[in-house]
């Protein structure tokens, strides 16, 4: 799956300018996307490095623990002799909590 990390930089950067300005007290500012196209592309041109570095290593490491934890779940299935309904049935189940 591609990353878009345009929309990923912008969600980050409507978030930290949210963050800044709550922790500063400021809660009159208006939202990042009203803000001047400058003061965007600033906030934007900051945090574009930690995304494009910071998002590759989560990405992957979720995938390896989602990958480690289904094959988990099907070696132990197996191994207790459960039919292959049954394994679908605990992957759909694992898959279906771990999006809450």
């Amino acid at each position: 799956m591609e990353t878009d990390y345009t929309t990923l930089t912008e969600a980050v950067a409507a978030k930290v300018w949210e963050t800044m300005n709550m922790a500063a007290g400021n809660i009159d500012v208006a939202p990042f996307d009203e803000q001047d196209d400058m003061v965007k592309f600033n906030l934007r041109s900051q945090v574009l490095p930690f995304v494009t570095v910071i998002v590759p290593v989560v990405k992957s490491h979720f995938e390896q623990a989602v990958k480690d934890k289904l094959i988990g779940i099907i070696n132990e299935s197996h191994d207790e002799g459960h039919d292959p309904e049954f394994t679908l049935l605990a992957l759909t189940a694992e898959l279906s909590e771990s999006e809450d």
